[in-house]
């Protein structure tokens, strides 16, 4: 807990890089998602081993806490989809948002735990498909899933309705 004056967002760039066990996933915007960027970080009066995700939708302005822990992320569909996968941990899904991190939904992608080490989509973002690369928890192989999101997405986005509550299109 900490209050402002002293208090501050403090965003991974290059933390995780210059220290491996600290689980920080550098900072990701993508240009086919115009102002989503999501970084891992936390709220102190300094940098911290200990972080979070957290996720802006308007180029960095405002900030919006949208995950405890660490996790791998990517940044799918121009920005209407965001897949976290826990990072340094067993699981057996993935969690994704299709609206802009407000709302986190699970996926399953084994029955058995896998440690997840990447998550990685083509080049321009523009898929709803991602390829999860993992290692079983008990064995020492690599697992490539390939997911795709079309049919987890949410509503279609109509002109007279908002779509993730910040606007309404007249």
């Amino acid at each position: 807990q900490c209050f402002l004056p002293r208090c501050a967002l403090h965003i991974s760039l290059m933390f995780g890089v210059n220290y491996p066990n600290a689980k920080h996933t550098p900072l990701l915007s993508r240009a086919n998602a115009p102002g989503i960027i999501v970084a891992s970080g936390n709220m102190g009066y300094s940098h911290s081993t200990i972080n979070d995700v957290f996720m802006s939708s308007d180029g960095g302005v405002e900030w919006d806490h949208v995950l405890d822990g660490s996790y791998h992320f990517q940044i799918l569909d121009h920005g209407g989809l965001v897949v976290a996968a826990r990072k340094g941990e067993s699981t057996t899904q993935l969690k994704y948002s299709h609206d802009e991190g407000v709302t986190w939904y699970n996926k399953t992608i084994s029955d058995v735990e896998v440690n997840i080490y990447g998550l990685i989509t083509e080049p321009g973002e523009i898929t709803t498909v991602i390829n999860v690369y993992a290692i079983e928890a008990d064995r020492m192989e690599w697992i490539i899933f390939t997911i795709d999101f079309k049919n987890s997405l949410g509503p279609k986005c109509v002109p007279s309705i908002s779509c993730h509550g910040r606007y309404v299109t007249s």
